[in-house]
């Protein structure tokens, strides 16, 4: 991250699982920092469409308020709404080199 000039920071990492949490704490945690983060990064399938319901439930809208990225897309991406664009790995391997 360092190497891409992403600034980060370790106390958004957050390490609970995503089913010991309301949807609304899930997305409420990074939003309460007085410098929130203008994206995010989920890992597991569940988190993806939780956080987007998260943000929504806090008046917020996913991709115009934070961007939000998922590392494993589902049947469930599908029907997020605004609309979850999804981006295999190996697709965004050559960006990275331009």
């Amino acid at each position: 991250m360092k190497v891409s000039g992403i600034i980060f920071d370790a106390c958004l990492i957050h390490h609970r699982g995503a089913n010991e949490l309301d949807d609304k704490v899930l997305a409420r945690y990074p939003m309460e920092r007085a410098d929130p983060p203008t994206a995010v990064l989920t890992t597991g399938e569940n988190v993806l469409p939780r956080f987007y319901r998260g943000l929504s439930g806090i008046g917020l809208i996913p991709g115009r308020d934070m961007s939000v990225i998922g590392t494993r897309a589902n049947p469930f991406t599908e029907a997020l709404s605004p609309h979850f664009e999804e981006n295999r790995t190996e697709d965004i391997a050559p960006m990275q080199q331009r």
